[in-house]
């Protein structure tokens, strides 16, 4: 299902260990830290224990894809809210 307008304006930056969102609520905290899962880098996890896998990664682009337990409630309500798998899609 597609939820692209419950994040329009989402930003997320990140710096050395920590990460910083705007927009990204209930999946994306605020802030927050981060650490990468294993020596290969293909996935990194959050300080909420949320597992993040980084699919895709370029100077201009990046993919990342994340299991919530949030509900993203929308126009609808309870009825069109999702929780589940949530891909990311950011271009700079």
């Amino acid at each position: 299902m597609d939820k692209t307008s419950a994040f329009s304006g989402f930003t997320l930056t990140f710096a050395a260990n920590t990460y910083t969102a705007h927009e990204g609520s209930p999946v994306w905290a605020s802030s927050g830290t981060w650490a990468f899962a294993d020596e290969n880098a293909a996935s990194f996890t959050r300080d909420d224990d949320v597992l993040v896998t980084i699919h895709s990664l370029t100077s201009t682009h990046l993919t990342l894809s994340l299991i919530s337990s949030y509900p993203v409630f929308q126009a609808g309500g309870r009825a069109e809210s999702t929780t589940g798998e949530f891909v990311f899609e950011f271009n700079k």
